[in-house]
């Protein structure tokens, strides 16, 4: 099987879908580090999502964990909005069902997942309560709403990333923080060196190496 990743995507601009830097300099970053990647976006989301993929996007439902190595989601505040009732409900929302089904499953396989700015806050609702340490940056407004659904929240700049060795998530603030591009690549960068170098061997992924990874509450 091919370093692949699948990313999902919930529609173009960063008030009403996926935010475009995060989303293009994470495909950036991942063929930088010899990491295929395929986007995916529900079926409301799709055509608006399309643009950011090169209209290379298939429907979410259609997604088989099994043909991909790990789960890559951009930020945005369509991804909260678009794939969850988020805005609206807080940490008593609710999550697209195939959102939900998708993570569960690179979770249940031990693949890694990586998060970008807010997307962390889906990842922590289809997996409440299981202590998790992420990041949503340095506020505590966003440290408490990662604590209401039972994660265990890391302070993190915008060019920083946490790892949950226990889990195989990785998560980095984006612009949660205090704009910046390039801290944003630098931290979507390590998160793609890592990822290959520690991750990959011969082709194939290589659950064996995780002892090789930095602890769970460092940023890389």
């Amino acid at each position: 099987m091919a370093n692949k990743a699948a990313v999902i995507l919930a529609g173009c601009g960063y008030k009403e879908g996926s935010e475009i830097h995060e989303a293009v300099l994470s495909y950036l970053a991942m063929s930088g580090s010899g990491i295929g990647y395929h986007s995916f976006s529900t079926e409301k989301m799709l055509k608006a999502s399309a643009p950011i993929a090169r209209d290379q996007i298939s429907l979410l439902s259609t997604l088989n964990e099994k043909d991909y190595d790990l789960l890559w989601m951009p930020g945005g505040m369509g991804v909260v909005k678009n794939l969850s009732t988020f805005l609206q409900d807080g940490p008593n929302c609710t999550v697209d069902p195939d959102i939900r089904r998708v993570i569960e499953e690179f979770h249940k396989a031990g693949k890694p997942i990586v998060a970008v700015c807010i997307a962390p806050v889906l990842i922590a609702k289809v997996l409440e309560g299981k202590g998790i340490q992420m990041t949503l940056g340095t506020n505590k407004s966003d440290c408490e709403t990662l604590k209401a659904l039972g994660m265990n929240p890391v302070v993190c700049k915008v060019d920083e990333v946490c790892f949950d060795k226990e889990h195989n998530i990785y998560t980095t603030p984006g612009y949660m923080e205090p704009p910046s591009i390039t801290g944003i690549y630098i931290a979507l960068q390590k998160i793609a060196k890592s990822l290959y170098r520690s991750r990959f061997k011969s082709g194939e992924l290589s659950s064996s190496a995780s002892s090789n990874f930095n602890p769970a509450a460092s940023p890389l």
